[in-house]
């Protein structure tokens, strides 16, 4: 199976599907995006595809909770997966992003569904870093989720940092960049289970993945 995380991002103003307006007039209603991700799904459907894992992945949930989960919601029936995308500056990170991942595994304990972190970073990447923050994948990242005091993230099923662009904008470190010790501290945690876990490619392997 793969995961298809459609039209995400909905409650932010930046995509066609969001939540902007041009002329006074909505890009996307609340009531046309929950038809557009219905009709899509069911497209997919019944062109006979029936690998995927669908994804709900709102930005910045916990601050725009109507809007995520009742406004522009498709349905608990219509998701396997409700995840978030949540960037935010170096100070503000942990704060906001804990609260964001308590806000969608709490709905995703009470709905049946399976919790993610879709997409997340320091809004502008970690190419400028410093010291100061050398820790940061290992504390405000993964000890932040696996710490959590309402036992929610603890639930995530995985979390996807954004691209490395280029040399100029990046997201996950590089063997120099200041924070590439707190990302191996990460690595080699109980927090952590990377892609490229031997116990984790195994399971997939046992599961027929690769066949």
């Amino acid at each position: 199976p793969i995961i298809f995380r459609l039209f995400h991002e909905n409650t932010g103003g930046w995509y066609w599907w969001g939540v902007d307006s041009y002329d006074d007039v909505q890009t996307c209603s609340d009531d046309e995006y929950k038809a557009l991700f219905n009709f899509t799904q069911d497209y997919i459907h019944d062109a006979g595809v029936h690998n995927i894992l669908w994804e709900y992945a709102p930005a910045k949930p916990s601050d725009d909770y109507d809007s995520a989960f009742y406004d522009r919601y498709p349905g608990s029936d219509r998701i396997d997966i409700v995840a978030f995308d949540r960037y935010s500056t170096d100070s503000d990170y942990k704060d906001d992003v804990l609260s964001d991942c308590q806000t969608v595994a709490e709905w995703a304990e009470n709905h049946n569904l399976l919790a993610a972190i879709g997409e997340t970073g320091i809004s502008s990447g970690i190419q400028d870093e410093t010291s100061s923050y050398k820790d940061w994948y290992y504390t405000d990242f993964g000890k932040n989720f696996m710490t959590d005091s309402k036992n929610y993230c603890t639930q995530i099923v995985y979390a996807l940092a954004w691209e490395n662009a280029n040399e100029h904008s990046y997201w996950v470190p590089l063997p120099n960049n200041e924070l590439w010790s707190g990302f191996q501290k990460l690595y080699e945690s109980d927090y952590a289970i990377f892609a490229d876990n031997s116990d984790w490619q195994t399971s997939l392997s046992d599961a027929g993945y690769y066949s």
